[in-house]
C-alpha cells in the first residue's frame, strides 16, 4: 500500500526543510539601546551608581575608585560651565566627579558595537577609554585630549577588537557623558523551529498544488 498523498507531502516539506541553510535560519537580529539620562524616573542629583535605574536597559554602573559620585545634573546644576552652541541648560548628563573622577559600565552582555558624548563642564582635560571582556583588558584607547573650542565630543567603537562587556572611563578631572549608546541581540528562534516552520510552509504549497491538479 502507498504512503498516502498527506505524508508524502510531508515527508518531502520536513528533506527540503533539511537542506536549507541553518545560518540563515538562525541569523541574529540586533537592536541599540541608547541612554539619554533624560528619563523622567532618575532625579537630578540622583547618585546613578548607588540606585542604578538603568540595571533594567542592560548597564550597570560602578565606580572603581569606590566613591559614589556618578551623579545626574544639567549645566544649570553647575557653578561654572560653558555652554556648547546650541546646548540645552536643562539637559540631564551623567557628571564623574570622584577623585580621580572613573566609572565602570557594565554590560549585562557582550557588545560589538557602543558609542558615547563627552565634554568637560569648562577648561581642558582629557578622558582615558579602556574595554574589558569577562574582567580581562581588551584594549586601552590613547589618551583624549579635550579643549573647550571641542564642545561635544563622539566616541564610537565598532568592534575592532572583539566584543566587550564593560566600558572603563577615567579623566584628570571632572566630566560628563550623554547618549550612551550600544547593541543588544535579539533572542532567535532556534534553528529546529524555523525549520519547522519552513517544512509546515512547504506542505501548505504541496497540498494547494495536490488539490489545483483534481
Amino acid at each position: 500500500m502507498f504512503p498516502s498523498v498527506r505524508y508524502l507531502g510531508l515527508a518531502a516539506a520536513f528533506g527540503l526543510a533539511g537542506l536549507l541553510p541553518v545560518s540563515a535560519a538562525a541569523a541574529v537580529a540586533t537592536s541599540t539601546v541608547t541612554i539619554t539620562f533624560d528619563e523622567p524616573y532618575v532625579s537630578t542629583l540622583e547618585d546613578i551608581i548607588q540606585t542604578n535605574p538603568y540595571t533594567g536597559l542592560g548597564a550597570t554602573f560602578a565606580s572603581g575608585s569606590g566613591t559614589k559620585k556618578a551623579v545626574i545634573k544639567t549645566p544649570d546644576d553647575f557653578n561654572n560651565y560653558t555652554l556648547a552652541t546650541g546646548e540645552d541648560p536643562n539637559n540631564q548628563l551623567l557628571h564623574l566627579d570622584s577623585n580621580p573622577p572613573d566609572v565602570l559600565v557594565q554590560l549585562a552582555e557582550a557588545t560589538m558595537n557602543f558609542s558615547f558624548d563627552y565634554r568637560r563642564p569648562t577648561d581642558i582635560g582629557d578622558i582615558d577609554v579602556s574595554i574589558y571582556s569577562a574582567g580581562n583588558l581588551v584594549h586601552a584607547f590613547a589618551t583624549i585630549n579635550w579643549e573647550l573650542a571641542d564642545g561635544w565630543v563622539n566616541f564610537a567603537y565598532d568592534g575592532a577588537f572583539g566584543a566587550v562587556d564593560e566600558i572603563r572611563l577615567q579623566g584628570n578631572s571632572k566630566y560628563v557623558i550623554d547618549n550612551l549608546s550600544f547593541e543588544v541581540t535579539a533572542v532567535p528562534l532556534p534553528a529546529p523551529v524555523v525549520l519547522l516552520g519552513s517544512a509546515l510552509v512547504l506542505l501548505r504549497g504541496r497540498r494547494r498544488a495536490l488539490r489545483t491538479a483534481h
